[in-house]
């Protein structure tokens, strides 16, 4: 049941994409959308993120992270966050989709891109 509730689009509550919420931060961190001491806030909210079990899962004590994660678990496991790290910060967003694996394993595969993203950038 939950299968045929993902995967069709027209029972969704709503929707977006990966790019989307990609652009979205990008432009959190331009102050696009706000002012600046309200994207800040924005971004300070999103760094209190209770669950490190995706993104930060890998990073934790090298990078901070500002993310938001949303699921379905087991079926999906989505975080798209900002990764702070020495240089620059880094966007990143995953979005999975009918996962039939481990959900544990989708987790950590969400902190290894995470750690590929600061790895590439140092």
């Amino acid at each position: 049941r939950s299968f045929a509730l993902e995967g069709d689009s027209t029972r969704w509550l709503g929707r977006t994409t990966a790019r989307e919420m990609a652009a979205m931060l990008e432009g959190l961190l331009a102050g696009t959308y706000a002012s600046k001491a309200s994207s800040e806030a924005m971004v300070r909210i999103l760094r209190r993120q209770f669950y490190a079990s995706r993104l930060p899962q890998r990073i934790q004590f090298r990078a901070s992270v500002a993310h938001k994660t949303g699921d379905w678990p087991p079926i999906a496991g989505n975080d798209v966050g900002i990764i702070f790290h020495p240089g620059w910060p880094s966007i990143v967003s995953v979005f999975t989709n009918q996962n039939t694996g481990d959900f544990f394993e989708l987790e950590a595969t969400l902190g290894r891109i995470a750690e590929q993203v600061i790895e590439h950038w140092k």
